[in-house]
């Protein structure tokens, strides 16, 4: 019998720790970040995150976007350290990409160490699923950056 043949921690959750990629914050006084799912710049993606930014009252300069790609993982204690966002939006990415482990509303706002978190599909779903991005934009968007700015 040998006890201590057995994986605690796997390989995978290293990437938590390793040294971040090369992030720097391109708008310093925002609040907002968007962490996406990759897309092109210029695509219908791009566009229809470009509108749903517009109609949150929030231009280039009020927002930062990571992109991760694929199942790439991403330590959000480093993503805080560097971006220090109020407002998380995380489109087509879950919350234990970032290390986290929580179960998030989808749609809904949720506190979650300091900050608040809009998880949602991803802009490519959401270009399919219209009662998605309603559901985004009544339930998370609006009342975060519209009805409280008021």
């Amino acid at each position: 019998m040998n006890l201590y043949n057995v994986d605690i921690v796997k390989n995978e959750w290293d990437s938590f720790w390793n040294d971040a990629i090369d992030m720097k914050k391109i708008n310093n006084e925002a609040r907002v970040l968007i962490i996406s799912a990759t897309f092109d710049t210029g695509s219908a993606e791009a566009a229809q995150l470009e509108k749903m930014m517009s109609a949150c009252k929030l231009d280039n300069t009020g927002y930062n976007i990571i992109q991760v790609p694929g199942t790439e993982k991403m330590a959000w204690h480093k993503l805080k350290s560097i971006f220090a966002p109020q407002y998380v939006i995380l489109l087509g990415i879950m919350p234990a990409q970032l290390g986290i482990s929580a179960s998030f509303r989808l749609f809904g706002p949720n506190r979650f160490d300091d900050a608040i978190f809009i998880p949602s599909l991803s802009l490519t779903e959401m270009e399919q699923k219209p009662e998605a991005k309603k559901q985004l934009w009544a339930e998370g968007l609006k009342p975060m950056f519209v009805d409280s700015m008021q």
